[in-house]
């Protein structure tokens, strides 16, 4: 049922579906071997980006962003234009992750 506001009611339950959950656990294990032989460490952030953008559900863009000094936000590893762009603004704004 929606409230008037179109946000849905919170689960009165803590039952939910197990669908899905056999495949997204074969995909995890085969990630988790990819991870385990990449030997540089650039490469492994890359290849936890590419896993969040094909794993989580709703998930266009994302990043790994490291902050520096308190201050100095960049981006590690991400999965495209957008998320160094939102990296830089943070910075710039002096707002972020």
């Amino acid at each position: 049922m929606s409230k008037a506001d179109g946000r849905g009611e919170a689960s009165s339950s803590d039952t939910g579906t197990s669908d899905g959950q056999d495949e997204l656990a074969a995909q995890l294990r085969e990630f988790a071997r990819t991870v385990q032989q990449q030997p540089d460490p650039h490469e492994t952030l890359v290849e936890i980006v590419r896993a969040a953008v094909a794993l989580v559900p709703g998930c266009d863009e994302a990043s790994i962003s490291v902050v520096l000094g308190r201050r100095h936000v960049t981006s590690e590893a991400a999965s495209g234009e957008l998320p160094a762009i939102v990296d830089a603004l943070q910075e710039g704004l002096g707002e972020g992750p």
